[in-house]
């Protein structure tokens, strides 16, 4: 049997990876989504003044600041370019620092950001990017406008995770990772391609058979790793005689 290759990040998000590797391994793998996070919309929006900077670590804060009903034309800072895309398409005026949290403060520190920062975010965030902003001497106020709730796996994504034949899981996130093992434990060979080293941390408690970090903290990059591991999976199948 081929490998599957399960994907458990929040909708929409999953449909569209999960799209993108099929498109890169064909019938290679079987393709999975079950996300474990369920994104809920958590209002009203704070009174945001016109020469504020939204800042914004992922495209569900973007989503959510729409949804709630924020307002057009504003500058903003984004913590990558897909990011940057989901907000300029709402009208907003971005910046993306084209990598993590740390490099997305930096950004913002270096070009001398002195109106108000407001970090429309998640109820969950990896990283500490208000700590970072207000030691680089940026005046900066957090917003949680969406809930990360957990969910439990899909009965077909548990059955595969307890069967033999590996199972590759692109991992975008610590708390994605938590949620998962919490769920454990599995019987399955796991390989996981990780978007950071938090994140390849959090899935440890899941004994994965291998664990890599993808070369850039972004959906890209993890995308690369995941047909990578796709094709290591096929290779431990056959040493293991996995069928």
């Amino acid at each position: 049997m081929v490998p599957t290759v399960l994907i458990t990040r929040p909708a929409p998000a999953a449909t569209d990876f999960a799209e993108r590797v099929r498109a890169r391994v064909g019938q290679g793998a079987v393709v999975l989504t079950s996300p474990v996070m369920e994104i809920v919309v958590r209002g009203p929006l704070p009174e945001i003044p016109g020469d504020c900077r939204l800042v914004f670590t992922s495209r569900n804060g973007v989503a959510a600041y729409a949804e709630l009903g924020g307002r057009a034309g504003l500058a903003c800072y984004t913590v990558g370019d897909a990011t940057a895309r989901a907000a300029q398409a709402i009208g907003l005026r971005p910046v993306s620092a084209g990598a993590d949290a740390r490099a997305l403060a930096d950004r913002i520190i270096e070009d001398g950001v002195r109106a108000s920062c407001l970090h429309m975010r998640g109820e969950h965030v990896a990283g500490n990017l208000a700590e970072w902003l207000r030691n680089g001497g940026v005046s900066v106020r957090e917003h949680v406008v969406y809930q990360q709730t957990a969910c439990r796996l899909a009965p077909e994504a548990r059955a595969v995770l307890n069967a033999m034949t590996p199972v590759v899981l692109p991992l975008f996130s610590p708390r994605t990772g938590t949620i998962l093992c919490d769920q454990g434990p599995f019987r399955a060979p796991l390989l996981v391609a990780a978007i950071s080293r938090n994140a390849a941390a959090a899935v440890a408690a899941c004994q994965p058979h291998r664990v890599d970090v993808a070369r850039r903290p972004d959906a890209e990059a993890v995308l690369d790793l995941t047909e990578e591991l796709v094709r290591r999976a096929k290779r431990l199948e056959g040493d293991t005689g996995a069928k």
